[in-house]
């Protein structure tokens, strides 16, 4: 379980040591201004595109809060089916 966590977004602040290129880190002791938007910056380093970030903090993120696991599975699933992050189309996602 406690693997599983480690690579879940979820709303609780524990503060992060990142290393920088000078093998140096910083400490994000603080609570960032904007929590959902620093939450939409990790996720994108995370996935590696906005649209992805985008989903797993606005939309899946809020079921999963909510304790909608079914519902999220079912938003997952679906996503997966209309292959909405598929490379083979040449788009990112579908609107």
């Amino acid at each position: 379980m406690g693997a599983f966590r480690e690579n879940c977004l979820y709303a609780d602040w524990n503060p992060v040591v990142e290393e920088t290129r000078g093998g140096g880190g910083f400490l994000l002791a603080e609570r960032p201004a904007d929590i959902k938007q620093e939450m939409l910056t990790l996720a994108l380093k995370a996935l590696g595109t906005e649209a992805k970030a985008s989903f797993a903090v606005n939309e899946l993120l809020p079921l999963l809060a909510a304790g909608n696991q079914k519902d999220a599975l079912e938003l997952v699933t679906r996503t997966f089916e209309e292959s909405r992050f598929s490379q083979k189309g040449g788009g990112e996602a579908k609107a």
